[in-house]
């Protein structure tokens, strides 16, 4: 199932290579780099939710880089299988998997809430708005998410008490920043 591989560029797992099964996106190295850059300290001991898995590298980099704990969701029960396979094979704790059709069912998330959530859905994925008003039922108070789309989509809109707070583009790719409208965060500034 796997064609080729990406490498976590920093903490614990530095260096380790992840199997990438066929069809799927992963982040971009550079903007692994960049979203991890930009999160900081501020992700050490954080829960950390990545929507789209696929390769799971994003939230293998989150867990490297010092969230406590990470939970990766994804659409494809192949790709779920080998996320668990992953986490065997690093012999890693914290961090778990999950099969949920994306954005339909991601209520059923609920009652758990993350420091930070990162969606990826495929460039092709017609459903942006609806994610993006589905995230601030994940949140933990202060949270923040990113989805990470296409340089061509306009970033989606947020609400009244959910919105934008910045977009940072790498090439083909930007990471679209939102958070609560109350929050006092002053992470991302």
């Amino acid at each position: 199932m796997a064609q080729r591989g990406v490498r976590v560029s920093a903490g614990v797992l530095k260096g380790r290579s992840i199997a990438v099964p066929r069809g799927v996106r992963p982040t971009e190295s550079r903007v692994r780099e960049a979203l991890f850059d930009i999160l900081g300290p501020a992700l050490r001991g954080k829960s950390f939710l990545d929507l789209f898995a696929g390769s799971g590298a994003v939230g293998l980099e989150a867990l490297s880089r010092g969230a406590g704990t990470v939970l990766q969701v994804d659409g494809d029960p192949r790709t779920v299988e080998h996320l668990s396979a992953t986490y065997r094979q690093l012999a890693l704790a914290d961090i778990d998997s999950y099969r949920l059709d994306l954005p339909d069912q991601i209520a059923r998330l609920a009652p758990r809430r993350f420091d930070w959530v990162f969606a990826d859905p495929p460039y092709d994925f017609p459903h942006y708005a609806q994610l993006v008003r589905a995230l601030p039922a994940l949140l933990a108070p202060d949270g923040i998410s990113v989805v990470e789309h296409e340089s061509g989509l306009a970033p989606p809109d947020g609400s009244a008490t959910f919105g934008l707070v910045k977009s940072r583009r790498y090439g083909g790719s930007v990471l679209s920043f939102y958070e609560a409208s109350s929050s006092s965060s002053e992470r991302l500034r």
